[in-house]
């Protein structure tokens, strides 16, 4: 019976995987500093960068994402993610927050790099258009 239902929350991590992948297809790096990222987490990142940062991908050549745990054996809200964007031609946006959770933290820390890296756009007068990415004439 409990082999069953693994087999059917593996089945589900394949699939979510294989539609995140067709929605996301920005080069992405997922690590653990203190081990492995299981596939249903790394889908459901590589979904949600796709639903907030899929309008930017011609601008983006690469993003990382780091866990670590900061307290350790300690407890509390300690669970560390750092999202780095890599972009085209211009600086890269790193952005980091904590959380009780991989998720929760990840969940943070998407939100705040989607907000910098339409700041670092709009800086570089890079502006964003339903057909894609343009150039502004400074």
């Amino acid at each position: 019976m409990r082999q069953d239902k693994t087999r059917e929350v593996l089945a589900d991590a394949a699939a979510i995987t294989q539609e995140a992948r067709s929605t996301f297809q920005i080069p992405l790096e997922i690590r653990s500093l203190d081990g492995t990222v299981d596939k249903v987490l790394y889908a459901w990142i590589r979904e949600r960068l796709g639903r907030h940062l899929g309008k930017f991908a011609s601008q983006l050549e690469r993003v990382e994402v780091r866990f670590r745990d900061e307290n350790g054996p300690k407890g509390g809200v300690d669970r560390h993610c750092l999202v780095h964007l890599v972009l085209s031609a211009l600086p890269p946006v790193v952005v980091e927050d904590r959380g009780e959770t991989d998720r929760e933290a990840f969940d943070l820390a998407a939100g705040r790099a989607e907000r910098a890296l339409k700041h670092t756009l709009n800086k570089h007068s890079v502006s964003v258009k339903r057909g894609g990415l343009r150039h502004s004439a400074a």
